[in-house]
């Protein structure tokens, strides 16, 4: 048994802001398809995995138990993850994040709303952004210290030297919120 998720796609009205919830359908799917692999007489099954969106995914898996590696030039064909975030069709120059397509939240979302999709797996009501918003805005103030620990660094600094420094230095400022925005 495996798991294929669905999302709701509102690009055609996205304008309307209708609610189109899915809670990020989990439909469970009976995985009775296999694909046999015969190596000097040695059968190895591979399952064939059904997606949400675009073709059916061959398990190679077995593969590598037979002794052996895939050669795909490119990854043409090859999906490396299973993501319940992403999809992506280059063939169609298709990219999706949670089943919205980019264009349409590059256009039409602010930041937190994406945000707030690639965590919870739709964008967010009124009310629901709202609060996001609050949470969010509750943890944005600039602590002091570390206002002061950017006063540290030499006018001449490296950006990327500073964004290394104070990035390891918020850890010092929050450890009890780690993993609960």
């Amino acid at each position: 048994m495996g798991y294929v998720y669905s999302f709701c796609r509102r690009s055609d009205e996205w304008n309307k802001k209708s609610k189109c919830k899915t809670e990020s359908n989990k439909e469970e799917v009976n995985m009775t398809k296999q694909v046999k692999l015969v190596v000097d007489g040695t059968e190895y099954d591979m399952p064939v995995l059904e997606s949400s969106l675009g073709r059916p995914v061959l398990d190679v898996s077995a593969v590598s138990k037979a002794g052996f590696w895939t050669y795909d030039p490119g990854f043409m064909a090859t999906a490396p993850v299973e993501s319940a975030l992403t999809y992506i069709d280059g063939d169609k120059g298709e990219l999706l994040h949670r089943g919205y397509a980019i264009d349409d939240l590059a256009d039409n979302a602010d930041y937190l709303e994406v945000c707030y999709a690639l965590l919870y797996g739709d964008l967010p009501t009124q009310e629901q952004k709202d609060a996001f918003y609050a949470r969010v805005n509750n943890h944005m103030p600039v602590h002091d210290q570390l206002r002061k620990f950017f006063e540290g660094f030499r006018r001449d600094a490296h950006p990327m030297a500073i964004m290394i420094g104070v990035v390891g230095a918020l850890s010092a400022f929050l450890p009890q919120s780690f993993g609960h925005l």
